[in-house]
């Protein structure tokens, strides 16, 4: 029978899609003749199909939106003739948007829309038309039934004052409340004031209608129920009551069981068990509420009713649980009136104490050791495991701050779980990844843990390897989701490993062809394959991949191929050429323009490539004057960053910093929600000034609400330049918002960290600004005056040391053995005994502090880490040549040597990364392979 359905489902596919196709060859007027001719055949989906295709070939909106209208609203009474709810909220939403679109709006369509449109979508168009004047007295009825069944009676007041919907809205809004609460009396003696003539008058009739009911008055019943109009809704209601007057009995039970349920449970029940067990909560009365409970659990489930006590317990256990917490003795009372069993009570006491608390309990790893009797079954014990595992990192993922807080409580969840201790002193990222992991293992079928992976961010190798098995383990799960390999293909990428990428985005395409995604995937690894064979100056393989990007018809991509192909033209010409930039970018609006040239800029600045730039600064300033009185909107498709898919192809993602200058103008005319997002990205370019001078513009002319965020935003920028703590401004600012507001300066105070040092990134992480200073720190580096130059640098290195390693949460002795700082290196072992030991350890302490100016921010010692940094590894290069290193395999040794006994090797490992391009200009060999030793010790 299946199969017969699927042809027949098939054999009407094809029948459409013939349709369609003749239709696309028909003029405008002959597929509106025909569209009228399928709604007089009440084929309305193909109506709909037809008019909308008038509608693309230009036809007359006019004349057609009317009936393509008509043909939705007889479409969504057709789909639930045929009980395909979800489908006609389909059609409910598509018929809002041409409603709303509808030239004018004439009474006809008006009661056309009010038999499948919300009315909130009714009264929105009605006041943005100014078409209050169609209503009717019929019309009015209907609305102010819907104005009060849906919740919407607020709306009454955009109608005209005269207008008897307005007048009587605050009767029928009191009216209103007692209806919700089912007091059908005190409903009627609210409406006394509304009259036959008022809109409201068949809500007064059916208030009285139920009063009756209440009372089993029949004969009443007789009288009000005619007196509904015929467009009044609950039909099955009217029905059934309508047999109750006329026989006593009902007999549409079957057609209208929920409806029946309804009004026989009262009359059955006079005092529900639900409602006892609700008398014995207020005053709490744990005897009463026990024998309630169990009188329940027969009534639902007379065969087995400890199954129902069990959920009854949990439910009621944490009202009292979080209603009662000053008296713990409550908790266990209950249960024990409740529950016979010693060994239920105590797993159900565990289980509640657990998610109340939402699993950061001590209780947690006693209830984690009791899954094993909740869940016989290996599978869904697997499913309970990772969704405790899931929820608290989602907790860590939303408020880090818990670690602080429940440390010890962690520390003993992950030990019931088999994840070692160790992991709490990881960073961030690389404890959300482990829980995630850990989750996976227990459930690979677990969406919820992939979902998870959104938003952790993986600067470092470690992070990368765990992400990519995670993704591959939900690859092998979804095989039909292309999202994972599209995650493969980017991590892929970012280690180089191109052909694997382009493998795994094959198995993307093979999954999901026409996904736009896998098609900007696709596109993106054709462009950088064309970036690799740049520097070999293959121009027909770069041409050729090019081309195939080109191919995809992506516009969003187009800037960026075009900016590779000027690369590329002008590496060949070994310079610049406005003629060959502007014939190239000659289909692009001003935006793309300029946006191509920024990214072309980005290429040029940061790669060795020779190329002689004269006139690419008159060309900018030209570019510059056509985008003036750009509006935000605009803007914003230039300023923001590239995202991370960029990476393999440009050296920095934010590209937009030569339009900024140094004042930031082009900022001032953005919204404070647009300047805000930026501020990130702009410090973490070296834009922070900038972004200061911009904030300081726009807290003088915000809102209240975004007064207190700039200005948040402000200060903290301030304090990150000045490496001041504590900040008192920013706690009064925190203290200044309302708590909606305080939750998002604590994302916004998360954000800061990742630019900030510590101490400041302590506190942005903790969001406690006015806490005393740690000893030693204040604004700026400090320097002992009374102490010996080789001290003093000594114990500026030690306090750098242990700031970082609070940063990080890294335990050296645990991690790394016994790694030393550059002082206590043993430079012969690693560089040889012709070395100067001095001299390296001083390059090597030099390296290390760039690099932490890399990964934690500048600070005053330093304004441009990166080229320190470079200049380091640079004269490290040459000392290893003086000191007779002159083998790739003896650079590559040198290096792991070196990161196996160095202390913070992976920071440096990090601040190469960050820097990766601005590096590359050290192309020598040696210099590769010493990076490859160092990465392995590492």
């Amino acid at each position: 029978m299946a199969k017969v359905r699927k042809k027949k489902s098939k054999q009407k596919q094809r029948l459409r899609n013939e349709t369609q196709k003749r239709l696309q060859s028909l003029t405008p007027d002959a597929i509106r003749d025909q569209a009228t001719a399928f709604l007089a055949a009440s084929r309305y989906r193909d109506a709909i199909l037809a008019f909308r295709e008038v509608l693309k070939k230009g036809g007359d909106k006019d004349l057609v939106l009317p009936d393509l209208f008509r043909a939705y609203r007889l479409r969504h009474g057709q789909l639930l003739v045929k009980k395909m709810s979800r489908e006609a909220e389909t059609v409910t939403n598509l018929g809002g948007q041409v409603f709303e679109a509808l030239p004018r709006i004439t009474p006809e369509q008006l009661e056309q829309a009010l038999d499948f449109l919300p009315v909130r979508t009714v009264m929105a168009a009605l006041k943005e038309k100014s078409a209050f004047a169609v209503l009717t007295p019929e019309t009015e009825k209907r609305l102010g039934i819907l104005l009060v069944t849906e919740h919407a009676l607020d709306l009454a007041e955009d109608l005209p004052e005269d207008a008897r919907l307005r007048t009587d809205r605050p009767v029928m809004a009191a009216a209103a409340a007692n209806m919700a609460d089912g007091d059908w009396q005190a409903a009627l003696h609210a409406m006394r004031p509304i009259g036959r003539t008022s809109p409201f008058a068949d809500l007064k009739t059916f208030a009285r209608v139920m009063a009756a009911w209440e009372r089993q008055d029949r004969s009443t019943l007789k009288k009000a129920l005619p007196r509904l109009g015929a467009n009044f809704p609950f039909k099955g209601l009217r029905t059934l009551l309508a047999e109750y007057a006329e026989y006593g009995s009902f007999k549409s039970v079957d057609s209208y069981p929920d409806t029946a349920t309804l009004l026989m449970g009262p009359g059955i029940h006079k005092i529900s068990c639900r409602d006892r067990i609700q008398q014995h909560m207020a005053p709490l009365n744990l005897n009463g509420m026990a024998a309630a409970c169990r009188d329940f659990a027969r009534l639902l489930k007379p065969e087995s009713p400890d199954d129902v006590l069990e959920t009854l317990a949990e439910i009621i256990g944490k009202g009292i649980n979080k209603s009662y917490e000053d008296d713990p003795d409550l908790l266990p009372g209950f249960l024990e009136r409740l529950i016979h069993s010693h060994a239920e009570r105590k797993r159900l006491f565990l289980k509640i104490e657990s998610v109340c608390t939402d699993f950061l309990s001590h209780a947690t790893p006693d209830y984690l050791k009791t899954l094993k009797t909740e869940f016989p079954d290996a599978k869904e014990r697997g499913t309970a495991y990772a969704l405790i595992l899931l929820k608290i990192a989602g907790i860590i993922k939303h408020q880090p701050d818990v670690l602080y807080d429940y440390e010890e409580e962690l520390f003993h969840i992950l030990a019931a779980c088999s994840i070692p201790g160790s992991i709490l002193d990881s960073d961030l990222n690389l404890l959300l990844l482990t829980l995630v992991r850990h989750a996976v293992r227990h459930d690979p079928g677990n969406r919820l843990a992939y979902d998870m992976l959104q938003g952790i961010p993986a600067p470092l190798a470690e992070h990368r390897k765990v992400l990519t098995t995670l993704y591959e383990t939900m690859a092998a799960q979804f095989d039909d989701d292309p999202a994972p390999c599209l995650e493969l293909a980017r991590l892929y990428s970012l280690k180089n490993a191109f052909r694997k990428a382009q493998a795994i985005l094959q198995t993307a395409y093979d999954r999901a062809p026409h996904d736009v995604r896998v098609k900007e995937a696709r596109a993106l690894a054709f462009v950088i394959s064309a970036q690799k064979n740049l520097p070999k100056e293959k121009w027909h393989l770069v041409d050729r991949d090019l081309d195939r990007a080109v191919e995809f018809g992506l516009p969003i991509l187009s800037p960026v191929i075009t900016g590779k192909r000027l690369l590329a033209e002008f590496l060949k010409a070994q310079k610049f050429s406005a003629k060959t930039f502007h014939e190239l970018t000659k289909p692009f609006i001003p935006v793309q323009q300029m946006q191509c040239f920024l990214l072309l800029q980005t290429d040029v600045d940061s790669g060795d490539y020779g190329i002689d730039t004269r006139g690419m600064a008159s060309c900018f300033k030209g570019l510059q004057q056509q985008i003036t009185g750009l509006s935000p909107r605009e803007l914003m498709a230039l300023l923001p960053p590239l995202d991370d898919r960029f990476t393999p192809l440009y050296p920095t993602l934010f590209y937009a910093r030569p339009l900024l200058g140094t004042t930031g103008k082009i900022l001032s005319t953005l919204p404070p929600e647009d300047l805000m997002s930026l501020v990130i990205p702009m410090a973490q370019n070296q834009c922070t000034d900038v972004a200061i001078r911009a904030l300081k513009r726009k807290t003088k002319t915000a809102g209240s609400d975004h007064r207190i965020l700039l200005g948040f935003y402000h200060t903290a920028l301030e304090a990150i330049s000045a490496n001041t703590f504590p900040c008192p401004k920013l706690a009064a600012l925190v203290d200044k918002a309302g708590p909606d507001l305080r939750e998002r300066l604590r994302q916004i105070s998360r954000s800061l960290s990742e630019v900030a040092c510590y101490p400041l990134k302590d506190a942005f992480e903790r969001f406690e600004f006015d806490r005393p200073a740690p000893p030693g720190v204040g604004p700026g580096p400090a320097f002992p005056s009374d102490l010996p130059l080789n001290e003093m640098f000594s114990d500026l290195y030690d306090i750098m040391m242990n700031a970082m390693n609070e940063d990080s949460g890294t335990d050296l002795e645990e991690d790394r053995g016994e790694p030393l700082f550059p002082w206590d290196l043993d430079v012969a072992s690693i560089f040889g005994n012709t070395c100067d030991p001095e001299e390296a350890k001083e390059i090597i302490f030099d390296l290390t502090v760039a690099a932490d100016g890399i990964v934690n921010g500048p600070a005053r010692a330093w304004k441009r880490p990166e080229e320190n940094f470079i200049a380091a590894l640079h004269v490290l290069l040459d000392l290893m040549h003086q000191s007779g290193i002159r083998t790739t395999a003896q650079y590559r040794e040198a290096g792991r040597k070196l990161a196996e006994a160095l202390a913070y090797s992976r920071l440096i490992l990090e601040a190469l990364g960050r820097i990766k391009s601005k590096a590359a200009v050290i192309t020598i060999p040696e210099h590769q392979h010493f990076m490859l030793g160092f990465r392995s010790g590492a």
